[in-house]
């Protein structure tokens, strides 16, 4: 296994915890919207953001690429917590 592929194992296993979490802080803040909803926002982001830098090698892409999806991942965290709670309250 060569040094790229030890790093991808690795990344897998970060999202792979960060599913796991946030599956369970899903379940420990089941039926209230509010700090758990936030955080499984928040950690979904971080998966975006680690698939599209990692896994599809976006981040050796040149800045014209890699700046619209960085940008994506910025207003995807703005709208969604402003489409969620809207819906909410």
């Amino acid at each position: 296994m060569d040094k790229g592929d030890r790093k991808l194992l690795i990344w897998w296993a970060v999202l792979v915890a960060l599913t796991l979490l946030s599956f369970e802080s899903g379940l420990q803040w089941l039926g209230q919207a509010g700090a758990g909803t936030a955080l499984v926002i928040v950690i979904a982001l971080v998966k975006i953001r680690t698939v599209v830098l990692h896994f599809m090698d976006v981040r050796e892409a040149p800045w014209a690429l890699r700046a619209p999806l960085e940008i994506w991942v910025i207003a995807l965290g703005a709208a969604l917590p402003t489409l969620w709670y809207g819906h909410v309250g």
